[in-house]
């Protein structure tokens, strides 16, 4: 039913279907027609609540009249910071509940900073403004970093909702690191999560063999790293999302598949999980994470597709913090730094994908990031790494992807250094397709494509005897 408000008409929010826009539908019955609809600029539920109050306000002021004025709103203003704040959460509601407490947290501290009196409007904020709040002593660059990437966020959504014309964010964003070099750049970032090289990795798998009662803990280091999963999509991850089979003759993989990532809720227990994003994705695996999956899924002792892949000790679904406890134990055993986390098993993901050459785009995709900039850390880590011996590390990064790549096929997927930098943007994308590797890296490691190759491994698995000894 349409709602009322003292001394205006009647009115509701519409949206028809197959519209993208929303629509304000007026009544009164003492006018002709009974009924107005105004076309509203927005998408979505949130923005057309910002668009009904502003042509509110103006029937109040004597400004708007749609009666009068038709299809033609008054000239569009834009809200207030906190209205703005309370359209984006709203839409954005998707998210999971601690990314949405954290831009929560920003934008409130924010406006506290700038706007106490909630006075201000979304297009009164300035570069100026947002240097006054990212530069507070009180921040650490990380802090400084994560805020502007929030407030960022707010300001990408109003530019696409029209509440304002120019992203102050990025703006002020791209003069604060211009003219620094790399390693300034780095700096102000500050540390990133260190990735994994293929024998760090060993000494840390070893570690948890040793130790005999955390063998969960290593599968599920192996299976991040072979599909980038953060830290909670892989405790979340359920039986019912993996699928796995037995690829055509010919092919090189012996197994292969594909994983779900998405928000769900069990009917059942009421449990449920949102992806940091709000948005679903696909991710093929690789052989070693497709036999990673094949071996817990013939494990299992009920067909409940609800119950998750990688299961507790106890029993149930792995608690986040738990299993970054158990790896920060056997870290400090191992002999590594408190930069190397759990979530440095993606880091490894996105660097090796890049040492490998395969293209930053594909590597956009299997991550779930919204944009490329998110990647340039990835590419930064690699020109370290090239410095060395590129070719070793490369075969065996390969060799633990893909443990039953034939060795001849090696030598016709591992891309040289120009080849790399291209895939990471460094090159113009015309160059590209001409510094590609004979066979695109991503088809070995996703697709398991048959090619005009034969032979035994060249050499063993880097992970022969860990691999072998955990399915023992």
């Amino acid at each position: 039913m349409p709602k009322k408000r003292y001394g205006l008409p009647k009115y509701l929010l519409n949206k028809p279907p197959g519209s993208e826009l929303w629509y304000q539908i007026f009544y009164k019955k003492d006018r002709q027609p009974k009924t107005k609809q105004i076309r509203l600029d927005a998408h979505d539920l949130a923005g057309a609540k910002i668009e009904r109050e502003r042509l509110l306000r103006a029937f109040e002021l004597g400004l708007f009249d749609p009666w009068e004025d038709k299809e033609d709103a008054p000239e569009r203003r834009d809200p207030l910071l906190h209205e703005a704040f309370d359209g984006y959460l709203h839409a954005h509601r998707g998210l999971a509940d601690g990314t949405l407490a954290s831009r929560r947290s920003c934008f409130r501290l924010f406006a506290a900073r700038v706007d106490p009196h909630h006075r201000r409007r979304l297009s009164q904020i300035k570069e100026s403004d947002l240097e006054r709040f990212i530069e507070q002593p009180s921040f650490a660059e990380s802090s400084r970093n994560k805020r502007l990437t929030e407030l960022g966020a707010l300001f990408r959504w109003a530019v696409e909702e029209k509440l304002c014309e120019e992203n102050v964010a990025y703006a002020y964003k791209h003069r604060r690191g211009r003219g620094l070099s790399i390693h300034a750049r780095r700096a102000r970032r500050g540390t990133p999560r260190a990735p994994m090289m293929p024998d760090d990795l060993r000494r840390l798998l070893s570690q948890i063999q040793a130790h005999g009662g955390h063998l969960h803990l290593y599968d599920m280091i192996l299976f991040c790293i072979a599909t980038g999963l953060r830290r909670g999509e892989v405790c979340a991850l359920r039986r019912m999302d993996v699928h796995v089979e037995e690829p055509p003759p010919g092919h090189l993989n012996s197994v292969t598949g594909r994983i779900r990532v998405r928000s769900w809720r069990d009917p059942r227990t009421g449990e449920e999980f949102r992806t940091k994003t709000g948005k679903d994705r696909t991710v093929p695996l690789c052989p070693l994470a497709a036999n990673l999956a094949q071996r817990h899924l013939a494990s299992a002792t009920t067909e409940d597709g609800y119950r998750p892949l990688f299961v507790a000790p106890m029993g149930g679904r792995m608690n986040t913090s738990e299993l970054s406890r158990l790896f920060a134990r056997h870290r400090d055993d191992a002999g590594f730094t408190d930069r190397t986390t759990f979530h440095s098993c993606r880091h490894t993901f996105a660097t090796w994908l890049l040492l490998l050459g395969c293209n930053i785009f594909s590597i956009k995709r299997l991550l779930g990031h919204s944009a490329l900039d998110e990647l340039v850390t990835y590419a930064e880590m690699c020109e370290d790494f090239l410095m060395g011996d590129a070719r070793s590390l490369q075969r065996q990064i390969l060799f633990t992807l893909c443990p039953e790549l034939p060795g001849p096929v090696v030598e016709r997927v591992l891309p040289h250094r120009s080849a790399i930098y291209a895939s990471a943007g460094n090159e113009s994308l015309s160059q590209i397709q001409t510094l590609r590797t004979i066979i695109p890296v991503e088809d070995v490691l996703f697709s398991g494509a048959a090619y005009a190759a034969t032979g035994a491994h060249s050499e063993p698995s880097v992970f022969g005897d860990l691999l072998e000894a955990r399915s023992a």
